[in-house]
């Protein structure tokens, strides 16, 4: 089970990563590494069976506000919500 939900993660993202109507470039660094790194935990939880995945699916989406607010250009709030993943 924690293998198909990370099979969707990785799916999802990759079909999502340059939805944006900006080119991947505008990204932030900052934002990018912080995504990143969030996705590895995720990976990482799933993987491990650190977390139950209801929790791990709700980090997902956290990942995807987080970047749709550095993608609008709301960076503060972008890191917040990178600040704010956790799997408890």
């Amino acid at each position: 089970m924690r293998l198909l939900l990370a099979a969707s993660i990785l799916a999802l993202l990759s079909s999502t990563c340059f939805a944006a109507d900006e080119p991947p470039s505008s990204y932030l660094p900052l934002c990018a590494e912080l995504d990143l790194a969030a996705f590895s935990d995720i990976e990482l939880a799933s993987a491990t069976g650190q977390a139950p995945a209801d929790k791990i699916a709700a980090a997902f989406f956290r990942v995807m506000e987080a970047r749709d607010a550095c993608a609008s250009g709301r960076v503060s709030e972008a890191l917040a919500i990178y600040d704010d993943i956790t799997f408890e």
